[in-house]
């Protein structure tokens, strides 16, 4: 599987008289995986329609590559003469071969252990229900060679997140043996704790200060599908709500025993909502 993200940050102060600076930042993280999937479906009692699934998922392995790029652009008095004087440095220009910062780097993601149940009532009728179970704090970065040392600073801030688990309810109606009617549940734990926060380097080119720590996630799903000998057709609804803390920045400083102290400002608690229509339709050769 393939894997990309841009992010581009821009910043600018303004000092007043005519002085100020911005500081923009170019990053870009791209690169492909694989992992393993492995699952069973046991039939407890012979002539139940009942099942037990089983399925374990290896991680993610990821091979990325980090690029980057900044530019500083400042406007400043010089002492001597009095004027203001334009500064334009960019990284690209002071760096060999005149290109973007690159830093290739592996990535893992957690486990996923994942359980299910299912039951038919008739040829109508079909619920289900299943829990699955990904632990975010064991996720690892490290080198090409596959050492972990070069990133500690990485691998310490996953300290910041949890175990999440995921359970999902359904149910599928058979109105006639073409028509469906499906209805569903999804419900997720929160990933970070309560006190995590976003710890940029202090001289990170980075610029995107704020964070949200989600809190727990409900999607609901309403829908109806059409089976039949060659074509077929899904149209569903899907809610999804969650809570969040946002923070703007995060202010820490040291105690008089040495100790990090991280302080925020108090929280916005803001409520996300979305809601989806998806249409799906297909042939069967």
């Amino acid at each position: 599987m393939s894997y990309t993200k841009n992010k581009y940050t821009f910043y600018d102060e303004d000092y007043g008289n005519d002085e100020g600076y911005n500081l923009q930042s170019w990053n870009r993280i791209k690169g492909s995986g694989f992992d393993v999937k492995l699952g069973a479906i046991i039939r407890p009692f012979e002539y139940s329609p009942f099942r037990v699934g089983l399925a374990i998922h290896t991680p993610i392995f990821y091979s990325l590559d980090y690029k980057t790029s900044a530019q500083v652009i400042s406007d400043v008095m010089d002492v001597v003469t009095g004027e203001i004087k334009g500064y334009d440095v960019r990284s690209w220009d002071n760096l060999p071969g005149k290109g973007d910062m690159i830093l290739p780097f592996d990535f893992q993601t957690p486990w996923t252990y994942n359980v299910s149940l299912g039951y038919t009532v008739g040829k109508s009728l079909a619920l289900g229900a299943e829990y699955e179970y990904q632990d975010y704090s064991s996720m690892k970065f490290k080198d090409t060679e596959g050492n972990s040392s070069a990133y500690e600073f990485e691998n310490s801030t996953t300290s910041m997140l949890k175990g999440v688990s995921t359970v999902r309810l359904g149910l599928e109606y058979k109105v006639i043996p073409q028509f469906a009617f499906r209805a569903g549940y999804n419900y997720s734990t929160a990933a970070f704790h309560q006190d995590a926060f976003k710890d940029l380097a202090i001289n990170s080119i980075q610029t995107d200060t704020d964070f949200a720590n989600s809190k727990s996630m409900s999607n609901y799903t309403l829908g109806i599908g059409y089976r039949g000998s060659m074509f077929y057709a899904d149209l569903a609804y899907k809610y999804s709500t969650y809570k969040e803390n946002f923070y703007p920045f995060v202010n820490g400083f040291t105690d008089e025993d040495g100790n990090t102290v991280i302080g925020s400002p108090e929280a916005t608690k803001v409520t996300n909502t979305r809601s989806q229509v998806l249409f799906t339709v297909g042939m069967r050769f």
